[in-house]
This record gives C-alpha cells, sequence and structure tokens, in this order.
C-alpha cells in the first residue's frame, strides 16, 4: 500500500467539503445580491426607513409603513403603465429591464412571490463535473465541409440556370393581393 492509497479518500472527503462550502457561499451571495436589489428598488421611488431594513431582511412587504406601502404600489402601477405605453408604441425610452424590475416588484408588494427566489437545483455529488460539459458550438453553425476537405459544390439546376427565390406571395412576379394584381 503506497502514501497515495492512504490519501485518496481524505482528498475525496476534503474536496466535497469544499464544494459544498463553496455552493453555501455561493448561494448567500446570490440572496444578498438580491436583497440588495429590492433595497434600492425601494429606494428608487423614496422608500425608506427602518422598516425597509425588516422588510428586506424578512422578505416581506407588510413589514413596510402601510401609507408607504400603498404610496409605493400606486406609483409602482403608474410606472408600469407608462412603460406599456412606451412598449407599445416602440418607443426610444422603453427599458425592458425596468419594466421586468417593476412587474416583480408590484408582484412582491402584493404578496404574489417572494422577493427572494428559491435556490434553483443544487447540483449534488452525482453532477457531472463542469470540464465534461461540450462548448463546442452546434453541427449547424460549423462550416460544412466534404469528408476529404473539400469546400462542399453548390448545387445548380439541371439546365444549369441559377435558382431564384420566390417572393412573399408565393410564384416570382406576383403583387400584394390588395392592389389588384
Amino acid at each position: 500500500m503506497t502514501a497515495d492509497d492512504t490519501l485518496a479518500p481524505l482528498i475525496a472527503t476534503l474536496a466535497a467539503q469544499a464544494r459544498k462550502h463553496m455552493e453555501a457561499r455561493r448561494e448567500a451571495d446570490r440572496v444578498l445580491g438580491e436583497r440588495l436589489e429590492l433595497r434600492a428598488a425601494l429606494a428608487r421611488f423614496g422608500v425608506s426607513g427602518a422598516g425597509v431594513a425588516v422588510s428586506v431582511e424578512q422578505d416581506d412587504p407588510s413589514a413596510l409603513d402601510l401609507t408607504d406601502r400603498a404610496h409605493l404600489q400606486e406609483r409602482v402601477e403608474r410606472e408600469l403603465g407608462r412603460l406599456a405605453r412606451f412598449a407599445r408604441s416602440r418607443d426610444p425610452r422603453y427599458d425592458l429591464n425596468r419594466h421586468i424590475l417593476l412587474a416583480r416588484l408590484l408582484r412582491w408588494l402584493r404578496g404574489a412571490q417572494p422577493w427572494i427566489r428559491p435556490a434553483e437545483s443544487v447540483p449534488g455529488d452525482n453532477a457531472a463535473p463542469r470540464s465534461t460539459l461540450s462548448s463546442r458550438p452546434s453541427s449547424r453553425s460549423r462550416k460544412r465541409t466534404r469528408r476529404n476537405g473539400q469546400e462542399p459544390r453548390r448545387t445548380l439546376r439541371t439546365d444549369g440556370r441559377k435558382r431564384t427565390v420566390a417572393g412573399p406571395y408565393g410564384k416570382k412576379g406576383r403583387t400584394r393581393p390588395e392592389c389588384g394584381g
């Protein structure tokens, strides 16, 4: 028996503990980031005070002052309506990220959804290591070549003419139906 054989179980145990520790740190960082995002969203609409810290920590909108909560909910609904109008009219002032944030904030204020999302499926010990995942592009995005490395032949009609592409209304030369053609 060599020294490597006696250390293998210890190394495997330490690696598993390190992996679990890193997963716990990632989860704690994710939760902290979401709490900071909620606090920034509330501050952007002018909500401040001791109730905000408690509300963010507990992920519970009922910890906010009732008047602040009602005022905030009204402002968020107005802003969502404004963003919806911008989106419908394709206004350059429309901001998709802001729209998503406000919709999420409104659901949180109504108590329909917690702000801090539950953790996705946490990979266990039997998860595939990251090095086995393929970073190669799909086969469709690669350039097609023949087996001997030459470029593929372009397909031509049997009479030698190039292929023509039909327009949006079928055969070449047709006009739009509303034009009477």
